[in-house]
């Protein structure tokens, strides 16, 4: 076990997606902070240069993605990965009911939220 910063988060999320090889489930209740709506979202480098972007090369490689969100991210996670999600490379389902963070492939996972719900 490792503890990360949360300066350190994204890095190695990042990391757990480009090394995913069969299957990638991120579960991650809240995407992004304006209500979910990705008109906003092209101006955070990171968040496309590091996860998004990622998620789609490994959909793109035959990974099995799993993305688990808030009802309010799940139009604007649809649309980014609308072709994905057509090719039934990529999956996005959604529960009000959830706060856990985790993020794992067939090696590695990271929980950065310690709530059971």
């Amino acid at each position: 076990m490792e503890l990360l910063y949360p300066a350190n988060q994204i890095k190695t999320i990042s990391k757990i997606i480009n090394s995913s090889s069969r299957y990638l489930i991120l579960c991650c209740p809240f995407w992004w902070q304006n209500d979910g709506n990705y008109q906003h979202i092209k101006a955070n480098y990171m968040l496309l240069s590091e996860v998004l972007v990622p998620i789609v090369r490994a959909s793109n490689r035959g990974v099995f993605v799993v993305l688990i969100c808030h009802s309010k991210f799940r139009i604007s996670l649809n649309e980014i990965f609308k072709e994905e999600i057509s090719h039934n490379n990529l999956f996005v389902y959604s529960s009000d009911n959830f706060h856990c963070k985790l993020y794992l492939n067939e090696s590695q996972a990271v929980v950065t939220s310690k709530n059971f719900s």
